[in-house]
């Protein structure tokens, strides 16, 4: 593997780890600056804050931070209650419980349970009393604000990059998907199911970074993250249905490899465009005709009167899906 092809395949994680370092040690710089006692919260902090985000802004920089803060004062609260003699399984079952299932729907507060702990381990190190976990309060404030400067200001376009780079990994297996609607045998039938379920998974993950980002504006809908997100989703389902409709006609695939190959190149195009090198124009017109001609000589006889929509269907999605991605 080339230098300059690696580093394009791994572009993402590597500007994932420039944000966390740059917000470890810009917290680090802060809290040496401020005559913090201890500079490992804030740095930690940072990481977990920078972590949280990912590849995904769950929802606006600011929110991070206030979701963040609310899980530390809720580690506050915690500490009070274990000092005041409540069992510590019982607090942290009323600590962590709602902070996780906060997390589970609201990107804003997936850090806010390990921030609570924190806060709460301040009680262990330094004994009983309220001082040592305001401190830690503001430790983690100060973390979590360092993360929100350098997402926020410095890195700001990372979530973006990351959603191009999800959908464009994707076409390659919706290439292999519809590859495999054309074949009968009982292994390309389950290798078929299998691939429906991992690019499921993954439009999920890339439906969670196209969410946040459209948080960020202000609940945009017709942004070109959210008509990406959706397009690749609509290829999905129409070879889904394809695939549904040759099950009476395995023998259509000899037929059908111009046409195949054709969506192939499109992918290819599609992704070239969304990792923004020069992409040469692909048309499905000549080879969806061809197809289709060959269709109309058994359609009736086995049932496929709806395959030339289908397919017409999906050549429309793949359209959808190139204008999204050159919109980016």
């Amino acid at each position: 593997m080339t230098l300059p092809r690696f580093i394009r395949e791994h572009e993402i994680a590597g500007l994932f780890a420039l944000r966390m370092g740059l917000s470890a040690v810009l917290a680090y710089l802060a809290a040496a600056l401020l005559h913090a006692p201890e500079t490992t919260w804030p740095v930690m902090s940072a990481i977990i804050v920078a972590r949280a985000s990912g590849q995904s802004p769950g929802g606006s920089a600011f929110d991070r931070l206030a979701g963040t803060l609310a899980g530390a004062a809720a580690g506050l609260l915690g500490g009070w209650a274990a000092h005041s003699g409540m069992p510590e399984f019982v607090v942290l079952a009323l600590v962590i419980t709602p902070l996780a299932f906060l997390s589970g729907d609201y990107g804003a507060f997936r850090a806010a349970p390990v921030a609570a702990l924190i806060v709460m381990s301040a009680a262990e190190t330094h004994g009983s009393g309220v001082a040592p976990a305001v401190l830690r309060v503001g430790d983690v404030g100060l973390g979590a604000l360092a993360a929100l400067i350098v997402s926020r200001f410095v890195m700001p376009g990372l979530p973006s990059r990351a959603l191009k780079q999800a959908i464009a990994e994707l076409t390659e297996p919706l290439f292999k998907y519809f590859a495999l609607s054309w074949r009968s045998d009982a292994e390309s039938r389950e290798s078929f199911a299998k691939l429906s379920l991992r690019i499921r998974r993954e439009l999920r993950d890339a439906t969670v970074i196209a969410r946040g980002i459209r948080q960020k504006r202000n609940g945009e809908t017709e942004s070109p993250e959210n008509r990406l997100v959706a397009a690749a989703g609509r290829v999905h389902g129409s070879v889904s249905f394809i695939a549904r409709a040759l099950e009476n006609a395995p023998e259509l695939r000899e037929r059908a490899l111009p046409f195949i190959s054709a969506v192939r190149d499109r992918l290819n195009s599609i992704r070239e465009i969304l990792e923004g090198r020069a992409s040469t124009p692909v048309e499905l017109d000549t080879a969806l005709n061809a197809l289709e001609a060959q269709i109309e000589s058994f359609a009736q006889a086995r049932h496929l009167d709806a395959l030339p929509f289908l397919l017409r269907a999906l050549k429309d999605d793949l359209d959808e899906l190139a204008g999204a991605a050159s919109a980016l």
